[in-house]
């Protein structure tokens, strides 16, 4: 079943509200809390990766800042595929929308709504031919 299938109901916004309010959520909501898992905190082992940093890796994978999800959001672009991971920072499934194709994600779960949008532009710009985001399905370009 295709998201264009689904009753028209479930792809609002007050649906996935409501949907919120199910005890199976309720209680995995509770357990999130309790767990601490609701708590973000840095890996232990981590990098600092700037924007433009090409890495030792096979395909010189680039990183590309892509802040606007989080802070410290960043795609990386393998030009020699003409392919980039965006992460959040660009879905071709909205979960809470219940729609598809290329966008950014909802405004009100973006850290920064302004620059999620100045990074979803910037990806569009660097004229990828394969699109691997963080939710949905790959997109090629034509």
């Amino acid at each position: 079943m295709t998201n264009r299938d689904r009753p028209t109901d479930a792809r609002t916004p007050k649906s996935a509200l409501r949907a919120l309010w199910h005890p199976s959520v309720l209680r995995a909501a509770v357990d999130f809390v309790r767990d601490g898992r609701l708590t973000v905190g840095s890996p232990p082992d981590t990098i600092d990766l700037r924007d433009s940093t090409v890495l030792d890796l096979p395909g010189d994978p680039h990183v590309v800042a892509t802040p606007g999800h989080t802070p410290g959001s960043t795609s990386i672009w393998l030009p020699q595929q003409r392919a980039i991971c965006t992460g959040d920072a660009v879905c071709t499934l909205e979960p809470l929308r219940g729609t598809t194709g290329l966008s950014t994600r909802l405004p009100s779960v973006d850290a920064d709504p302004i620059q999620a949008a100045t990074s979803f532009a910037k990806i569009m710009a660097m004229r990828a031919t394969l699109i691997l985001p963080g939710h949905g399905e790959p997109h090629f370009v034509h």
